[in-house]
């Protein structure tokens, strides 16, 4: 009788390390996703989204407005370039000149956007954005909405990046270097006469 008393205590034993070593994964993995939340790497370039990646609006306002962050760093040893492109986009405004974006960059070779309307569908806004070696840029999205509706929209803005060959980016940079002495050298040429 003892030693089936010991054979359960001790499958009850083994039951109960698993059970808790199932719980303590489970909250290792929910930390660690909720630590990483907003944040990706996309061909060694760390992407951080303030408050996640996710755009989403539902019952506008008159005089509505939101901003969102994107933070891009290059990690790597190489120059990169990348895209910025709108993904997964829903949007029911009846007036759609009445949202709007902008975006304003931080940092060397950043690029910027005007005022424009929020896309209807998936779209590209930037490509071949160039980030050095080390850099970060950060990019600052202001939505504007100046209706009143009931609508909503969705969508999320996504960096998308190629790897880069250094000897072709060095010669682009040479032969645009060439062009702008070139133009440089008219321009005085024409003051001249």
């Amino acid at each position: 009788m003892e030693k089936t008393d010991n054979k359960n205590n001790i499958s009850k034993n083994k039951v109960m390390i698993i059970a808790i070593a199932v719980i303590l994964l489970t909250v290792v993995a929910v930390i660690l996703g909720l630590a990483n939340r907003g944040k990706e790497e996309v061909n060694d370039l760390k992407v951080k989204y303030a408050g996640g990646e996710d755009i989403k609006f539902t019952k506008f306002k008159n005089d509505f407005t939101k901003t969102k962050t994107i933070t891009i760093t290059n990690t790597s040893k190489e120059s990169k370039t990348y895209s910025l492109e709108w993904v997964d986009v829903s949007n029911s405004l009846k007036k759609q000149n009445k949202f709007i974006y902008e975006i304003k960059g931080e940092g060397d070779r950043v690029a910027e956007l005007g005022k424009s309307q929020v896309p209807v569908a998936d779209a590209v806004i930037f490509t071949q954005v160039l980030i050095e070696a080390g850099k970060t840029q950060t990019y600052t999205v202001t939505f504007t909405y100046t209706g009143n509706e009931d609508a909503k929209f969705e969508g999320k803005i996504k960096v998308k990046s190629k790897k880069i060959d250094e000897k072709k980016l060095k010669k682009a940079e040479k032969k645009r270097n060439k062009e702008i002495e070139e133009r440089i050298k008219k321009q005085k040429a024409t003051k001249k006469q």
